[in-house]
């Protein structure tokens, strides 16, 4: 739960230091729900803060708080349910995970600390990093009438296979999920959950939520995975809201592991519900109109992928849901369409347009700061990328480094701003920080997926290039090529090939440049008629094969 939703929910059931309490509660909705019910029932605020700060685990003992005030049904094994598996504890254990969880700890404080909330010390935090999800034998938690909840508890802390500088987040978020579940099977019928049905839309809630956090952390194979589970739930029993929400997290997974054409199917069936006369007003109520508005941009922005779609048919569904925006009171959420307008008319070559396009964006995200699509530091560097083609590359630097150092910004954002640090350092003859920029960008995109670590690949390919290191500038290309061709996504394949091709002519192997020339050119001529009828990418290839002579 944000910090500010968790003060003002204990504030408003009359803790005098709300945000202190929802610390020590680690900020799990749950809890900090129940607790603020216990207020309500007069339990004492120092009370509850006590039991919470002299707990191994607050979220179980707010839990029996709640059963012994007549809150919740006793579940039995609460406590026990959330021992420590062996893997967490060998987890704990190791030099290295010491280490970044200090470095974690002060990231935390940062996000959590603030007013009159208490800095937790290192066990508390390791108290947290102990404990994951139960079974549902250890559990105990009764059959539930849908799957939702056993998927949701199946999908909470697979910490095995997460990134090390994220594993700590993951059992942090796990922990939180955990008591939430517990919470959701222990409730009774006072003041609890309704019905099993109640019981369930909160069940597939929780999935979405945590398909959202996997994306957050770049995790977006966990991300769709959990949202698959969510739509399959919520398409079973009809439920508009729940399924539209699904559909938008599986969107925005797929497109940033590069299945452009499915993430573009999955925006446009929640586009085909939004524009059925029938559902209109429904389909523009508060809590659907953010995924509507995202599936508008999503259509666009996945379609400039792929070849098969004219750029200028997309301009479509940016007027679209521009006038969605305007119609439904949120016109501050046009910065995320107005960044895809600027990317469809630089592909156009239009690029002066595109940057008056991306720099009103940019205002219009720093005023409002909200809406579907891009973060702040994603408008950054999209600017910077159009000033970099413009050879404007100073200012594209201040524009990347801005990126950087925007308190939001994701590793992907830092990965994308650090290739145009790349691409700026190599346009100003600097091999030595290209080469650096893009070695970084490259150790960001791990695990990002395929689609992610192609682009950064092709930035290190040219500063290999640069520095006239062959060796390594095939290996970096050859790697890209393989990638590429497991996206079977035309327009990143072109680009492995362009570069596969300029490392082999570099190194004078010319049978070679001749076949991945010959294999890009009919990729060149689709790419040329998506955009008009240009003749940009076809002149690429035909300068190359002069090359060859």
């Amino acid at each position: 739960m944000p910090l500010a939703t968790a003060r003002q929910t204990l504030a408003g059931a009359g803790a005098a230091a709300p945000g202190r309490l929802a610390a020590l509660l680690d900020l799990e909705p749950e809890a900090i729900a129940l607790a603020a019910a216990l207020l309500r029932r007069g339990v004492e605020e120092a009370t509850i803060e006590a039991s919470a700060r002299a707990a191994r685990d607050a979220g179980a003992t707010i839990a029996r708080l709640g059963v012994e005030r007549g809150l919740l049904a006793p579940a039995a094994g609460v406590e026990e349910s959330r021992a420590p598996p062996p893997l967490l504890r060998a987890f704990g254990a190791d030099a290295e995970v010491r280490r970044s969880r200090g470095e974690q700890l002060s990231k935390l404080r940062v996000l959590l600390l603030k007013g009159d909330v208490l800095a937790p010390d290192e066990a508390r935090w390791f108290a947290v990093v102990s404990r994951t999800r139960p079974s549902l034998a250890d559990a105990q938690v009764p059959p539930f009438p849908d799957r939702a909840l056993t998927g949701l508890l199946e999908a909470e802390a697979n910490v095995g296979e997460v990134r090390p500088s994220l594993e700590l987040q993951a059992a942090k978020r796990a922990s939180r999920l955990g008591v939430k579940a517990r919470i959701l099977a222990s409730e009774g019928g006072r003041g609890a959950v309704a019905d099993d049905d109640e019981m369930e839309r909160r069940a597939i809630r929780l999935l979405i939520e945590e398909a959202s956090a996997c994306y957050r952390e770049d995790r977006y194979d966990g991300a769709l995975a959990v949202a698959r589970r969510a739509l399959d739930a919520a398409e079973g029993r009809r439920d508009l809201e729940l399924e539209i929400k699904s559909r938008t997290a599986c969107a925005r997974a797929l497109y940033m592991l590069g299945d452009k054409k499915a993430a573009l199917k999955e925006s446009a069936s929640i586009l085909a519900l939004a524009e059925d006369p029938g559902r209109r007003a429904e389909m523009e109520r508060a809590d659907v109109a953010w995924d509507v508005a995202n599936a508008y941009r999503m259509c666009a922005e996945a379609g400039r992928f792929l070849t098969a779609t004219p750029i200028a048919d997309l301009f479509a569904a940016l007027d679209a849901g521009e006038a969605y925006v305007r119609r439904i009171g949120r016109p501050g959420w046009r910065a995320g369409f107005l960044k895809v307008r600027s990317d469809l008319l630089a592909a156009l070559g239009r690029v002066e347009e595109a940057i008056g396009f991306a720099e009103e964006g940019l205002a219009l995200m720093q005023r409002d700061g909200s809406g579907p699509g891009p973060t702040l530091a994603c408008h950054r560097w999209s600017l910077g990328g159009l000033l970099r083609q413009q050879q404007r590359f100073e200012e594209a630097a201040v524009h990347y480094q801005a990126a950087l150092d925007a308190p939001a910004s994701s590793p992907y954002d830092r990965k994308v701003a650090i290739q145009g640090l790349a691409r700026c350092a190599l346009a100003r003859g600097d091999a030595a920080a290209g080469l650096r920029h893009a070695r970084e960008a490259v150790r960001l995109a791990e695990g990002m997926g395929d689609d992610n670590l192609a682009p950064a690949l092709e930035v290190l390919v040219d500063a290999h290039i640069a520095a006239e290191d062959w060796p390594s500038a095939r290996s970096a290309a050859d790697r890209m090529l393989e990638r590429a061709r497991r996206l079977r996504n035309e327009n990143r394949l072109y680009f492995a090939l362009r570069a596969a091709a300029d490392v082999v002519l570099g190194a004078g192997d010319t049978g070679r440049a001749r076949a991945l020339l010959d294999e890009a050119a009919p990729l060149a001529e689709a790419l040329d008629r998506q955009r008009g009828g240009t003749t940009g990418f076809r002149d690429e290839i035909e300068a190359r094969r002069k090359r060859l002579a």
